[in-house]
């Protein structure tokens, strides 16, 4: 080549050099692109560390709060029987009509019960607090009390909540109840066994559920209800609840021992 043509051929490569630089969009493009594929990178991995280390943590320290007071409960009982001359004679399961009604809770975050849902798992238990504080209750202890419920063994509709998503996901598997399936409140005196009937689904500003009678506030209340309610839909929403209906079925006092399901599943005697 001689010198003459190489004159051309070098503008032709310093012009298409020029043209092969990014210009400043194309590289704010490029940064940004790169960024957001970084926050997505890290939003998977606190979605799997949320889901997979710290929710079942948090389940399994509400399961072991349970246990506790399952524990006192006993040791209270076993205390009591060995100063009573009556504690031989072992009392019956008793109908809902003949249930005695659980004592109201003095002050809100009161632990007063313990709960066993067998269809959400052979080992789970939650504690049940009144009141349904954020911090001191939901997000700690698992399930809340409305303060408008009356309690177990009562004529009219108790109510608890729980997250369903998120600090132990209490009621994640509400919606898997079936017809039937039982519901076990533990409280210092017994065992509250009701029996799933039925779930709805209302607006989050809907406060008719805190009726006397779900729903029906024009209503007076002759059954013994519990509601359990959590937010909906999946995996996380507040703009709907769910609500799970069941119904008081029987009372076994401590004194008869634990009945055979909530032995099986690690609470009772």
């Amino acid at each position: 080549m001689t010198a003459q043509d190489e004159g051309p051929a070098l503008a032709r490569y310093q012009k298409r050099s020029r043209r092969a630089k990014p210009g400043i969009m194309a590289t704010v493009t490029l940064v940004l692109g790169e960024l957001l594929i970084t926050a997505g990178v890290l939003i998977c991995a606190f979605v799997a560390w949320q889901t997979w280390y710290y929710d079942p943590s948090i389940s399994r320290e509400q399961s072991s709060v349970a246990d506790e007071y399952v524990q006192q409960w006993q040791q209270e009982a076993s205390s009591d029987a060995a100063t009573d001359d009556t504690s031989g004679t072992e009392d019956a399961t008793v109908s809902a009509e003949d249930a005695p009604v659980a004592e109201t809770p003095a002050e809100e975050g009161e632990v007063w019960g313990v709960m066993y849902v067998p269809r959400f798992g052979s080992d789970w238990k939650k504690p049940v607090a009144w009141g349904t504080d954020m911090a001191t209750v939901l997000n700690t202890l698992g399930i809340g009390t409305y303060e408008q419920s009356v309690m177990p063994g009562a004529v009219g509709n108790t109510i608890v909540a729980a997250h369903r998503s998120g600090q132990g996901s209490g009621f994640y598997d509400i919606h898997k109840l079936r017809l039937g399936d039982e519901i076990i409140i533990e409280t210092e005196e017994g065992w509250y066994t009701y029996a799933y009937r039925n779930t709805e689904y209302i607006v989050d500003t809907d406060v008719q559920l805190l009726s006397p009678v779900p729903m029906k506030p024009e209503e007076t209340a002759t059954g013994k209800i519990l509601s359990l309610q959590s937010c909906n839909p999946l995996p996380v929403s507040n703009e709907e609840r769910i609500i799970a209906y069941a119904v008081l079925e029987s009372f076994t006092p401590r004194e008869a021992g634990a009945p055979q399901v909530v032995q099986d599943m690690g609470g009772g005697d």
